[in-house]
């Protein structure tokens, strides 16, 4: 019986030796896409987690195509004159542009003292050749009439005195500079239908 056990064993071996070979082989390329498969992943998730800064480097560089600050603002005055002379003559502005174009509409632009940068425009709210229909310039017209524009902030280091050399000029005021919970501030109308805060900050 030995002799036999032993040719089976053999047999048996002969047979099983393929099928075992190829379940190795499979093991092995199972381990093999499995590791792939996680390459893949982690590359995956590398790409995900850097877009964020891609997308941040992107913008740094590119960033000469955003806006970065302000160039020009508009107050609607009811008279450019008048306003010339409050801007230029009483607050010290300096005039940036002053031209007429081909269809008579003045375009003049003044900047403040310090700020250089920022063309405020003077921009005459009832000349008929500003651009607006009869309706808006009427519109506008009795907003500033009412004097109801508030243009803005003035910016002062000493609102006490700013306050009393404007006022020997002719400046208009609301009433006296006040202690505010921001600062010291005093309501000025440039007598062209808009009033600003001139204010000292804490």
């Amino acid at each position: 019986m030995l002799p036999v056990y032993f040719s089976l064993y053999f047999v048996k071996a002969r047979i099983d030796s393929p099928y075992k070979r190829r379940q190795k082989a499979k093991g092995r390329e199972g381990k093999a896409m499995a590791r792939l498969w996680q390459a893949k992943q982690a590359k995956e998730k590398a790409i995900i987690n850097n877009l964020p800064r891609a997308l941040f480097d992107s913008f740094v560089e590119n960033k000469k195509h955003m806006i970065t600050k302000l160039s020009h603002a508009s107050f609607f005055v009811s008279d450019q004159e008048k306003a010339y002379d409050f801007y230029v003559n009483k607050l010290g502005f300096k005039v940036h542009t002053d031209a007429t174009m081909d269809n008579g509409f003045r375009w003049l632009t003044v900047t403040p003292p310090e700020q250089p940068e920022l063309e405020v425009i003077l921009f005459p709210a009832t000349d008929a050749m500003n651009g607006y229909d009869e309706e808006v310039r009427n519109a506008l017209k009795l907003l500033l009439d009412k004097g109801v524009m508030g243009a803005g902030v003035l910016y002062t280091p000493d609102c006490y005195a700013t306050y009393e050399e404007l006022k020997a000029k002719g400046v208009q005021f609301k009433g006296e500079p006040k202690e505010q919970f921001y600062g010291i501030e005093a309501i000025v109308t440039d007598g062209c239908g808009n009033w600003f805060s001139m204010t000292q900050p804490k």
